[in-house]
């Protein structure tokens, strides 16, 4: 009888562990579908927050090992989502420019006001819109203080990242044009 109830005991005991392993199992299942979803929807650094948190609270589990090559390929896919939004960016940097470029030839000067936006090509209009659908800025410049206001003779270009705020890194690093050249900030120090 002794040896019954100390089976029983241990059957209870192993049964225990393996429902609580089950359980373990299931929630970094749960994270790990999880983080999936953020991944589709392009939010790595959620995507990669939720696996580093499977790595520590569930890494003996399946998903331990798992999580840890997926944290490897959102980085990766989140270097490639940005090298594209910032190409994307570029372009339309560029196509911008040889508008600026056209209405400079035809009236003289660079765009000032919303009405001599309204003067440039159609195909121009929803350009100033960045990637991640915050407005491009746009600015009139002068090489000089006797350049007569209403004739600048050049401009600036801006898109503050995903976040549309001035400053950041990652998808909320800044990216300025100067007269069509890549430029690393609006206001030099000198």
């Amino acid at each position: 009888m002794k040896y019954l109830i100390q089976i029983c005991f241990a059957l209870l005991v192993i049964g225990g562990l393996a429902a609580c392993k089950d359980e373990k199992a299931e929630k970094a299942k749960q994270l790990y579908d999880r983080a999936e979803l953020y991944a589709e929807r392009r939010q790595f650094a959620q995507a990669i927050e939720i696996m580093q948190r499977i790595q520590i609270d569930y890494g003996e589990t399946e998903y331990g090992p798992r999580s840890e090559k997926m944290i490897d390929d959102y980085r990766g896919l989140e270097r490639l989502v940005l090298d594209n939004d910032r190409q994307e960016i570029r372009s339309k940097f560029s196509r911008i420019h040889r508008a600026l470029d056209n209405y400079r030839v035809r009236f003289l000067s660079y765009p000032i006001t919303t009405e001599d936006m309204k003067k440039l090509p159609s195909v121009v209009n929803p350009e100033w819109v960045d990637p991640w659908g915050n407005p491009i800025y746009y600015k009139p410049t002068y090489s000089s203080n006797r350049i007569p206001r209403r004739a600048p003779d050049g401009y600036v270009l801006a898109s503050f990242g995903k976040d549309g705020l001035p400053g950041g890194t990652g998808q909320d690093l800044d990216l300025f044009y100067k007269d069509n050249k890549e430029i690393e900030t609006l206001f030099p120090q000198d």
